[in-house]
């Protein structure tokens, strides 16, 4: 077979979905904004300093990734072998800020994320398939009906870093309810690390390797609305959500390798390009919030976000003869979930 097991993407099972719309309405997301300062109560009549600190646990699903250092046609046109992994970890967030006597607030608040992921299958490649292998830029280097039968398999590891830091300023506009508008700045990498490594009969060994980084760098501006609402003494409910517009820059870099049996490397290549996107961002979010003092309250936390701009990998073209299309990205929309702790106070 030429594909792996693709994960993440697709129509989700119904119980899948009640999991997710109950944890969601159970719970809190630690997200980057203003989040980490709701769930309180409304700020009393006099000025007040507050903060916010927590961790938690994110799961993003994300792009399937091929690997085009070699193709094959088994019937159904020339296709990389794929293959798709999600990525989890350890989120961080902090937040500082300022409620005044008349109902505003301004904070400074930042995050830090870092997780990984992996998956692998099992790779078939028949006899008489036919195969086209070349450079990052599309030139073809060789090309034929395979003599043998490949047989291996194929891992993939992503891992994914995220910077964020954001200015928000808002008003409370009843007991209950609030508005803000937060400006933002994310920094995040990505690595996808994609190796196939199969044998051949009396071709031996062959190992065609792919990796990817992208970075990203996202200016956005959104809006929230969010309220906390009594349940019974000293425990609420807080809910809220955001929809924000961003302008993001990515930047590629691609390298491309072929070893044939031995290994013996037979081909190297590297691909760097960018580009300016603009898209939307949204977030929903709720939290589970216990008052230990009238200043101080922890809270149980979960949440969605979903993003329309986050880099796909797209690898090469090659023709029958000569250069054909070079490696590039696209965008695909990804969304994550967010589980964890947080402590808020004011002093």
């Amino acid at each position: 077979m030429l594909m792996g097991k693709r994960r993440g993407w697709g129509p989700l099972p119904k119980g899948e979905i009640m999991r997710k719309v109950l944890l969601l309405a159970a719970s809190a997301l630690l997200i980057p904004g203003m989040a980490l300062a709701d769930g309180e109560a409304a700020a009393p009549a006099s000025a007040s300093w507050f903060y916010g600190a927590g961790a938690g646990w994110t799961q993003m699903e994300m792009p399937e990734y091929g690997n085009g250092a070699r193709t094959f046609d088994t019937g159904a046109g020339f296709e990389p072998l794929t293959e798709q992994a999600d990525v989890d970890g350890v989120s961080y967030g902090f937040g500082i800020g300022r409620n005044t006597a008349s109902g505003w607030r301004i904070g400074l608040y930042a995050q830090f994320f870092d997780g990984d992921g992996s998956s692998s299958s099992a790779v078939t490649i028949p006899l008489g398939a036919d195969s086209r292998r070349g450079t990052l830029d599309g030139t073809l280097q060789g090309s034929g009906l395979l003599g043998v039968t490949f047989v291996g398999d194929q891992t993939l590891q992503v891992d994914v870093t995220q910077y964020w830091i954001g200015l928000g300023a808002g008003h409370q506009l009843t007991d209950m309810l609030r508005w803000d508008v937060i400006a933002s700045y994310d920094s995040t990498g990505t690595d996808y690390d994609h190796v196939v490594d199969v044998l051949g009969g009396i071709v031996g060994q062959n190992i065609w390797t792919s990796s990817t980084n992208f970075e990203a760098r996202t200016w956005e501006l959104a809006a929230r609305l969010s309220g906390n609402f009594g349940l019974m003494d000293d425990i609420s409910l807080g809910l809220g959500g955001s929809a924000g517009w961003g302008l993001r820059n990515i930047e590629m870099k691609t390298v491309q390798r072929f070893f044939t049996a031995g290994p013996v490397l037979a081909s190297d290549s590297t691909l760097v390009t960018d580009d300016d996107l603009e898209g939307f961002i949204g977030r929903l979010d709720a939290s589970l919030n216990y008052a230990v003092s009238p200043a101080t309250m922890i809270s149980l936390t979960a949440g969605y976000k979903y993003d329309d701009m986050v880099p796909t990998y797209v690898p090469p073209v090659y023709p029958p003869a000569g250069v054909g299309t070079a490696a590039t990205f696209t965008t695909e929309s990804q969304s994550s979930m967010t589980y964890g702790l947080r402590l808020v106070g004011r002093f």
